[in-house]
């Protein structure tokens, strides 16, 4: 649940103005979604380094308000009204619980380097079905910055 209050603000500061990944974007989905050893063998550094590059990405992106938003969506009751319900024995919980770890696993069980940051941006209008049809990744990826951003009445529910 930290990693989704890293997330981008939207699709859109994700990417260059020519389509690529901006290199704090690639920094923060490695950090996400790629093991550490991938991490320490791609960049030829040691253990002790690659934890101080992971304390920093925590530290730059971290928004404490944002996490707060997203535990509260994650724990409210859904068949309350006004929400006042909240833990685990709350109705929709666990749906909502499950589809942020199925998007992350969607992610991380596919090659991030190949598969997700192998994708690029056009710059068109991205809604759920144009990003589904960029990569299952790229799809996953849009669907965890709409629930990081509060964007819960648009989430489509699969898991």
């Amino acid at each position: 649940m930290v990693g989704m209050s890293l997330l981008p603000s939207s699709m859109s500061n994700c990417f260059e103005p020519d389509g690529q990944w901006t290199d704090e974007t690639k920094d923060l989905v490695r950090f996400l979604f790629s093991l550490p050893k991938e991490r320490m063998l791609r960049r030829g550094c040691s253990l002790g380094e690659e934890r101080a590059k992971r304390l920093d990405v925590l530290l730059k992106h971290f928004d404490p308000a944002r996490y707060r938003r997203l535990l509260e969506w994650c724990l409210a009751d859904e068949g309350s009204k006004n929400g006042d319900k909240v833990g685990w024995e709350a109705e929709g919980v666990n749906k909502r619980v499950r589809i942020i770890f199925a998007e992350f696993h969607q992610i991380a069980c596919r090659d991030v380097e190949n598969g997700l940051l192998g994708s690029q941006w056009d710059g068109e209008e991205l809604d759920d079905h144009v990003a589904a049809m960029m990569s299952r990744s790229m799809g996953a990826f849009y669907q965890l910055i709409k629930i990081a951003n509060g964007e819960t009445d648009r989430i489509r529910y699969w898991a």
